[in-house]
């Protein structure tokens, strides 16, 4: 569960890297970019929607075979205490 602000990034918050990707980061601090504070044994969801036409699909299908863009997940250890 995310602890703080933002409690979720979407595709309109997140910041991507200089070559298009996407990091996430969780509980790294509020100084790294798309990051999410999270409870001790959390859990996400992360959704990702295709393209729906055809000619979109065609599209995207080729620009991820000669991109191969993804995302990234930086899990930074949280200071928990007992």
């Amino acid at each position: 569960m995310a602890v703080g602000n933002p409690f979720k990034i979407s595709s309109r918050e997140a910041k991507p890297n200089d070559d298009g990707t996407y990091t996430l980061h969780f509980n790294c601090g509020a100084e790294a970019e798309n990051n999410l504070q999270a409870s001790e044994n959390w859990n996400g969801l992360f959704r990702s929607y295709p393209p729906v036409s055809l000619s979109g699909i065609i599209a995207f299908e080729k620009d991820f075979l000669v991109n191969r863009k993804g995302v990234a997940v930086d899990k930074c250890p949280a200071p928990f205490s007992p």
